[in-house]
């Protein structure tokens, strides 16, 4: 952490004016609108048929599999109870730990005590200037995220049985990863492009302000009961569950005075993924293009055409249409941040070509980087593939000058510290071309040669593959075949 900071347009080693300041900005949020959103008639009478949810109580079995599954290193704040002492008296506190949840359902109340959350700033770059150079890391009671766990597993479960959320929504869902989404859009945009004529595809990916923290909590309710079903008691337990909630933020061994929040959803609660993806499912419906995939608050759409000019006419139209959704939705798109990009197979540019979105005019960029991954306008992943080599060698410097003092734990500094920067997305990368494939491979077996004691300055005739099978690290390429395999 750094004590020097910019608040206020001043600069504070203040160690109490910080934290502050730091608190007020993860709790701040956009003013919220009174009148709920009108819902097309068509997406609530779709509902009538299926069964309203509603909570039910927990089994003893249910609480049991929960205590065990926690880590006893889970911290103790901010209750002050260690996860080691729940697994301790488990037992014990099962029988009464269902009388609570199951009174919490039934009168629609959520534990005020539960609903305190402790934030630990974390840096987003090497040293943070301001505020907004920080993202909250936030810790919550355990009995807190057993419950909702509990009150997840049963939303979820509702969903998906009656497949109420979109398959467009890729974020925070069982068999649907960053991998899968990477994999589904590319394959897509290589079918498009491989016909004739040369074909066009502009791609947007669209920036929400503080996504989670300005969900409104009407418009929330209102979308539970009409487009999901949700009973009346069902809604109360949500509402009451993400209201009234108090936040503080430690920096430097210091506390801020608590915030209370009454919008958005909390950071670092187990059903806040699910509850975002429900506010943001019917975008999909709203979308002009079907053409549109969500991955929590990352909203990426795609446009086809033959010519530059009709392209930028409909990305100009379709993506207003896309931001009166938003506005609607009581949601912010930061159109500064927003960016596009052009995918063209022949050799010229479409880098800075205007667009004009939301009042303003953004230029295209000649790359994208979307879910980790570094997307170039011809889709050969060149530049991806090189950032990623660049970042995985300066890892491996690392290792070679801790070598000597951690010989027998190389292996392990290994297949912690760099395999899995060189399998991040391990779908996505099986695409890429023979030579970046070579690669990614010259990058593992510097790090084998490391390993293995073998010296980089003079010829040396040692067999890499016997290496590999001594030390059982496989190619790349094998290992990305087996994770494709597995998934399908």
């Amino acid at each position: 952490m750094y004590p020097f900071l910019l608040v206020d347009d001043h600069v504070t080693e203040d160690p109490h004016e910080t934290p502050n300041a730091l608190n007020k900005f993860f709790s701040s949020c956009k003013s919220g609108r009174s009148d709920p959103i009108i819902l097309p008639p068509s997406a609530i009478n779709s509902l009538l048929t299926i069964q309203p949810f509603n909570f039910v109580a927990p089994s003893y079995e249910e609480i049991e599999s929960q205590l065990n599954k926690l880590p006893s290193t889970y911290s103790s704040k901010p209750d002050g109870i260690p996860a080691i002492a729940l697994k301790i008296i488990g037992p014990l506190i099962i029988n009464p730990l269902i009388n609570i949840f199951t009174l919490s359902f039934e009168q629609s109340k959520f534990c005020k005590l539960w609903k305190n959350s402790e934030i630990t700033p974390l840096n987003k770059i090497p040293i943070p200037k301001k505020v907004s150079d920080y993202r909250p890391i936030t810790k919550t009671c355990l009995l807190s995220k057993i419950i909702e766990k509990i009150a997840y597993a049963q939303i979820n479960n509702y969903l998906e049985s009656n497949s109420l959320l979109s398959n467009k929504q890729f974020g925070f869902r069982k068999k649907k990863s960053t991998d899968s989404l990477l994999l589904f859009l590319t394959s897509s945009w290589r079918h498009i492009l491989d016909q004739k004529p040369n074909p066009l595809i502009g791609i947007i990916s669209l920036d929400i302000q503080k996504a989670f923290d300005n969900i409104n909590h009407d418009l929330l309710a209102h979308k539970l009961k009409t487009l999901f079903h949700f009973s009346s008691s069902a809604i109360n337990w949500i509402i009451d569950y993400i209201s009234n909630r108090t936040i503080i933020t430690k920096f430097n061994n210091a506390t801020s005075t608590p915030a209370i929040i009454n919008r958005g959803i909390p950071q670092g609660g187990v059903l806040s993924p699910l509850l975002f993806n429900v506010f943001v499912n019917d975008l999909i419906q709203y979308s002009p293009t079907e053409n549109i995939a969500l991955f929590a608050d990352d909203c990426l759409l795609y446009f086809v055409d033959h010519s530059i000019h009709e392209l930028q006419l409909k990305i100009s139209s379709d993506i207003n249409k896309v931001l009166h959704w938003y506005t609607d939705n009581d949601l912010v798109v930061n159109t500064s941040k927003t960016k596009i990009l052009i995918l063209d197979t022949s050799n010229n540019s479409r880098a800075s070509t205007p667009f004009f979105i939301g009042g303003d005019t953004i230029l295209s960029s000649p790359s994208l980087k979307y879910l980790g991954c570094i997307l170039d306008q011809n889709l050969k992943l060149t530049f991806h593939v090189k950032t990623l080599c660049l970042k995985v060698s300066k890892c491996i410097n690392l290792l070679k000058c801790l070598y000597q003092y951690i010989k027998p734990q190389s292996k392990l500094f290994y297949t912690s510290y760099i395999r899995p920067l060189l399998e991040n997305n391990p779908l996505f990368l099986y695409a890429v071309s023979k030579t970046n494939s070579n690669y990614l491979e010259k990058i593992q077996n510097r790090a084998l040669k490391i390993i293995c004691g073998v010296k980089f300055n003079k010829q040396e005739s040692t067999n890499l593959t016997n290496l590999r099978e001594l030390y059982n690290l496989l190619l790349l390429s094998r290992r990305q075949l087996c994770f494709t395999t597995h998934m399908f």
